[in-house]
């Protein structure tokens, strides 16, 4: 759990999740159990449940196994983090952890039994110290299936981001249909989920549009580490792919050492290979949040996306690339998504790490204002406040909200 500083900026409210009593603004209560720890560099349940206005959300980190506790000083950290009083992030948001359950939980319905249970009983307690009664149960992964049966609520929504191959197929199909609405973030997961449950909504992942639209638009200081950076800066921003085909990157970096590749954001300790690391026009600057990661992307002449090693065309474009979008310049990337004719304009496509490097240089000198314009357009019809927009009115629709 990694709260925002106190002087971090605050997103955007766009919906109203509020129900009105005499001219007295009560708080919709939300309990959201998600699928990635609360962090400043925020995937997409933060994102979406950031921008409800006047509501009153609890939102738990998901668990990790108790084995966690022989795991080394981070991981007992973590396994013992739910003994602490949740930390409030926001004026309406407070954040906790929940306790550490059984591992192979999937095989044996048991333990997946005793491990609901476990959490249930932690999440009633939190749930009348901060006296919720009857909130919104907001889902972000199969895992919580069985506490549909252990928890009070008066709606539940179902949010689907991904897909979950280590879990079996029985535990997404009861969370669906036990929903009163489902959110997918892609066609695919759409046409899945729309098997178990007739109201599927496609709410895609959207850029952070403000923060790097600006960036755009606003040359600012160059950071500290850009200092000494001399030549064209071709860079990413945003949160690194878990395994990276850096062969395209290291091919034009080895052509064109002229160049500077910069990555600037949130990646794994170990996502650098020693062949990239030893390259002197590379460099990595890891930051804790968008706004710091756009301030490196303000002096990005070009953005880059790489692909994932083993994955399948993806069937929507990666958040990084919303966001390097909303500044307007250009993006060579070599993740191809299943249609790739509906951005072929926006979005230049490599599939050899030679085309790569030629379509770079292409980009480089580029000086559409039009098609700036165009990306920005579209970037921000994409914006996180869109989409939360979109999900409020889906759930209106639905009588939730």
């Amino acid at each position: 759990m990694d709260p925002e500083s106190s002087d971090a900026p605050l997103f955007v409210p766009v919906s109203d999740m509020s129900v009105c009593i005499g001219g007295i603004v009560a708080l919709r209560q939300i309990v959201c159990l998600s699928d990635a720890p609360w962090n400043r560099y925020p995937l997409r349940a933060q994102q979406l449940l950031t921008r409800i206005r006047d509501s009153e959300i609890l939102y738990f980190d998901p668990p990790v196994t108790v084995l966690a506790r022989f795991g080394g000083r981070k991981a007992a950290k973590a396994a013992s983090a739910y003994r602490k009083r949740e930390q409030q992030v926001r004026t309406n948001i407070h954040v906790g952890a929940l306790p550490p359950i059984w591992p192979m939980y999937e095989r044996y319905p048991l333990l997946e039994r005793s491990n609901a249970r476990k959490l249930a009983r932690h999440i009633l307690r939190t749930l009348d110290a901060h006296r919720l009664d009857n909130p919104v149960l907001w889902l972000c992964s199969p895992l919580y299936a069985l506490l549909t049966e252990e928890l009070p609520f008066s709606n539940l929504v179902y949010d689907c981001a991904g897909s979950f191959p280590h879990l079996p197929q029985r535990m997404e199909e009861s969370v669906a249909r036990s929903a009163d609405i489902v959110f997918a973030a892609s066609p695919r997961l759409a046409s899945r989920l729309a098997a178990w449950h007739p109201n599927v909504a496609l709410v895609p992942d959207g850029s952070d549009f403000s923060v790097f639209a600006h960036a755009g638009q606003t040359l600012s200081d160059f950071p500290k580490g850009l200092f000494n950076v001399q030549g064209p800066i071709l860079g990413f921003a945003g949160i690194l792919p878990s395994k990276p085909d850096f062969a395209p990157l290291e091919h034009a970096a080895t052509l064109r050492p002229d160049w500077n590749f910069v990555f600037a954001g949130r990646w794994s300790k170990a996502a650098f290979p020693e062949s990239i690391r030893s390259l002197k026009n590379v460099f990595c600057f890891p930051c804790p949040s968008p706004a710091e990661a756009s301030e490196y992307a303000a002096h990005f002449q070009v953005f880059f996306q790489l692909k994932q090693k083993g994955t399948a065309p993806p069937d929507r474009l990666p958040t990084a690339v919303l966001d390097a979008l909303s500044t307007g310049r250009p993006v060579v990337s070599m993740e191809i998504p299943e249609h790739p004719e509906l951005y072929e304009e926006l979005i230049s496509f490599a599939q050899t790490p030679a085309e790569f490097a030629a379509l770079c240089r292409k980009a480089l000198v580029e000086r559409s204002d039009w098609m700036a314009q165009r990306r920005i357009r579209f970037a921000a019809s994409s914006a996180w406040n869109q989409r939360a927009a979109d999900a409020t009115r889906f759930l209106e629709a639905n009588g939730i909200v």
